[in-house]
């Protein structure tokens, strides 16, 4: 019995050793945190995918984006993880929307911070994202998420069992998998108020930001706001916030900053266009990459700040246009071909009336079924753009001459043309006497647009000398 028993003792303190190995003591949770990836893994994770992040939705530089890392600075400087490299980032994206990756990487988009009314509130955003950082909410889910993601690319939005094509940015960063639970969310809530409190501001503004996200949610306008779908429940926080705030006697009405609103002053609202647009239904504008490509009648089509996805009327026919990784043609192409997933068939290269181009016919082996397609590159001179026509190998074979002329139709885009080509942008008002909202915006639809950055409802009438939101509309052809 003794050297069984001497086996077991051995087994469980070396149990007890693995579990004290994994677990750790959270100061920001007050509990011991069971998990396997150390912090060296946990800054490896937010500094390699942060690179992915602000590939995907670019940064909006400027004053605004060093006024958002001054506010991040000073509320991690009062975390319990001051010494993580922290780094807050103004996305140049239109979602309203916050996240945050392992390590410190933190970010904030231009969408959600239009909505907003106070540096307070800006704070308070920042607040809770800091609060899934030293709550180590996403550290799990963010390992689960690469390994899911890691075939992202060309050929996985080729592959069949790709289904959606949507959400460009946010499926190269695999923050479709990061959707907190309850539990999180309100943790991240309650050290938000802890940090607002430590950082000098008021608290309440928490209770503010999940207002807006009420509001939101029942006045969306043409996209879900992001924020939703991965912090859930905005409902149920605020009333949760709200009675906190409540118990400690900070509950009150903050009202709008007029020093944050004048920051705001002409940002970017909404889509920008020189980064994408569609002409007369069927002419897919570029006026940053300097391109245009015209596609067959009846082709619908998808696309975000730098990859586009088009499907004829029956679905068999897909195209994919966007940048490839790489400035040499001929090493872009190779490195295409040569995948185990694509058999090369003929190749060709050709120079078209306005771009280099090279390319060649191609079966792919997806995980649900084959495909073959067409795929030329293009040299725009400092940049490659990839297009590539693909379908069912029945189905492609039989309608290849309906494809082809489309990678004729790649024009270099009027520089005229594309400097013509202006962003919507945000304004403030101040009406002298009582004024409906409609009649500051000018038109319905902009009514529809400023009323939402200002928590109101279209028909609202805006009283003297109070400061509102208006979106001011930009050019396009």
């Amino acid at each position: 019995m003794r050297p069984v028993l001497d086996r077991l003792v051995v087994g469980v303190f070396a149990l007890l050793w693995l579990l004290g190995c994994a677990c750790a003591w959270n100061p920001a949770t007050r509990r011991l945190d069971f998990n396997l990836v150390s912090e060296a893994e946990e800054l490896e994770l937010g500094r390699d995918n942060d690179r992915e992040v602000v590939a995907a939705a670019g940064l909006y530089e400027g004053d605004l984006a060093a006024y958002v890392l001054g506010i991040g600075e000073r509320l991690a400087a009062v975390s319990e993880r001051p010494g993580l490299p922290w780094t807050f980032r103004l996305l140049d994206a239109p979602e309203v929307n916050a996240f945050a990756l392992p390590g410190g990487y933190v970010y904030v988009t231009r969408g959600i911070v239009a909505h907003l009314d106070s540096e307070a509130e800006l704070a308070a955003v920042l607040g809770h994202e800091i609060g899934h950082v030293t709550g180590r909410h996403g550290v799990v889910q963010y390992s689960r998420a690469r390994v899911a993601q890691r075939s992202v690319g060309v050929l996985r939005v080729l592959d069949p069992g790709m289904r959606h094509v949507g959400a460009f940015a946010g499926a190269t960063a695999g923050l479709a998998l990061l959707r907190h639970s309850r539990a999180d969310e309100d943790e991240a809530d309650l050290l938000a108020l802890r940090y607002l409190g430590k950082a000098g501001y008021a608290p309440a503004a928490m209770g503010d930001v999940l207002g807006l996200l009420v509001y939101l949610a029942t006045n969306q306008g043409p996209r879900e706001p992001m924020w939703l779908s991965t912090h859930p429940e905005p409902a149920d926080r605020a009333a949760t916030v709200a009675g906190e705030l409540r118990r400690r006697g900070l509950a009150r009405d903050l009202g709008p900053d007029p020093a944050f609103l004048a920051r705001l002053d002409g940002m970017i609202v909404g889509d920008d266009p020189r980064l994408g647009l569609v002409v007369g239904e069927r002419e897919l504008w570029r006026p940053r990459a300097g391109y245009r490509l015209e596609l067959p009648e009846g082709w619908s089509i998808e696309y975000d700040r730098t990859m586009a996805i088009a499907a004829d009327a029956d679905g068999e026919l897909a195209l994919l246009v966007g940048p490839a990784e790489g400035d040499d043609l001929k090493a872009v192409e190779e490195a295409f071909l040569s995948s185990p997933s694509v058999r090369a068939r003929e190749r060709f290269t050709a120079v078209g009336p306005d771009f280099p181009a090279t390319g060649g016919y191609f079966d792919f082996a997806g995980r649900s079924g084959q495909l073959s397609g067409v795929v030329v590159f293009c040299d725009l001179g400092g940049s490659i753009l990839v297009m590539m026509a693909a379908g069912a190998p029945a189905r492609f074979a039989a309608r290849k001459a309906e494809v082809e002329p489309i990678f004729a139709t790649l024009r270099r885009l009027d520089p005229g043309l594309a400097a013509s080509v202006t962003p919507d942008r945000l304004a403030l008002v101040r009406p002298e006497s009582a004024t409906p909202l409609a009649a500051l915006a000018g038109a319905p639809a902009l009514a529809e647009r400023s009323a939402r950055l200002n928590r109101l409802a279209a028909s609202a009438v805006v009283e003297a000398e109070v400061t509102v939101k208006i979106v001011r509309p930009g050019r396009r052809p």
